[in-house]
């Protein structure tokens, strides 16, 4: 049964940005690949959730903390792709 909006929490957010870029996408989000940029789709979702009004039960500084780290650990990535 799903669970209503009330009800996401931040153990379910978090999850969701574990999710991020880990799927494929319309060709426009792909990089070279064939998977979504995750640290593009990282830095929008952090735009995003930075306007975000109700937040419910989850914790606003969690998670933008949680997503912060995420890009962080994407740009260190690309480093190492590019650089190493």
């Amino acid at each position: 049964m799903a669970r209503t909006y009330g009800e996401w929490n931040t153990e379910d957010e978090l999850h969701f940005i574990d999710c991020i870029g880990r799927h494929r996408t319309g060709k426009h989000m792909r990089g070279a690949n064939g998977r979504a940029d995750r640290k593009i789709l990282l830095e929008s979702y952090l735009q995003s959730i930075r306007a975000r009004v109700v937040w419910g039960l989850v914790d606003k500084k969690t998670v933008i903390d949680y997503a912060e780290t995420a890009i962080k650990k994407e740009e260190g990535r690309d480093y190492e792709t590019n650089y190493l």
